[in-house]
């Protein structure tokens, strides 16, 4: 900084009554004070993580420090961070084994759904084919079967009353009935009552046969039906929106 000063040699003591020469020339001052140069374009250095947001700064290079190409200038506190980074790793690698597994348990899904829905299938076209032959031909079998039963005994009875029949008129003929013939017609008298029980047993089977048991395999066979058919319904609509939905989560797992 420099002033210009001009002195007037006025009221000078008298003792210095000789003359003086004051003429105009610069006069400096010199002024020292700390100061921090900017650059005209700085480079502006930020960290902005996205997930990790604990820095703890370890060192970092002082202000207008002379730096070069390669040089550190911020060094972090790496411990936190490095934990959080095997915590990221270990996540990692427990979604890629429960991807794994979860494409997995989709294959054996899918391979499920198929097995089952030919399942369906399968019991819905057995039971339909059985009640078919039941209507068509076996019920009539096996009511000619049960009546062919009842014919039997009947004619085993008929021809065990006709064989006693013609023993007594062939022993009553003689004058004389021996032991021999006595013992052949209580035998044969007994076989009439084995065949006449047989006969009222075999009846009573039959009827229950053909009122019963035929009538309620009818029934069983109706209702089997109608049941493997609402279960292929069933899976028809359910299984394949299981299969969806395990897709879309394995989808989204994938993301």
């Amino acid at each position: 900084m420099k002033f210009a000063l001009l002195a007037l040699p006025l009221g000078l003591v008298a003792a210095h009554a000789a003359e003086t020469t004051v003429k105009l020339q610069p006069f400096e001052v010199d002024r020292s004070f700390p100061a921090t140069l900017l650059p005209s374009k700085p480079t502006l250095i930020s960290v902005d993580p996205k997930q990790f947001g604990d820095f703890t700064i370890e060192t970092i290079v002082p202000h207008g420090a002379q730096v070069q190409k390669g040089d550190v200038l911020v060094k972090f506190e790496s411990k936190a961070f490095k934990r959080k980074l095997e915590d990221q790793k270990r996540a990692v690698e427990a979604n890629r084994l429960s991807l794994a597994s979860n494409e997995l348990s989709y294959s054996k899904l899918k391979e499920e759904t198929d097995m089952k829905m030919d399942a369906a299938k399968r019991a819905a076209r057995i039971a339909a084919e059985d009640l078919a032959y039941f209507k068509e031909t076996g019920r009539k079998a096996k009511e000619d079967d049960a009546q062919n039963d009842l014919e039997t005994a009947a004619q085993r009875l008929e021809g065990a009353k006709e064989e006693l029949r013609q023993l007594k008129k062939m022993y009553e003929a003689d004058d004389v009935t021996e032991e021999t013939e006595e013992i052949i017609l209580k035998r044969q008298e007994f076989t009439v009552k084995s065949a006449e029980l047989s006969k009222h047993l075999t009846d009573l089977a039959i009827a229950q046969r053909l009122e019963k048991t035929i009538p309620r395999e009818l029934e069983q066979l109706t209702a089997a039906d109608h049941s493997a058919a609402l279960a292929l319904e069933k899976a028809q609509n359910e299984l394949p929106r299981s299969l969806e939905s395990a897709k879309i989560s394995l989808d989204a797992a994938k993301v």
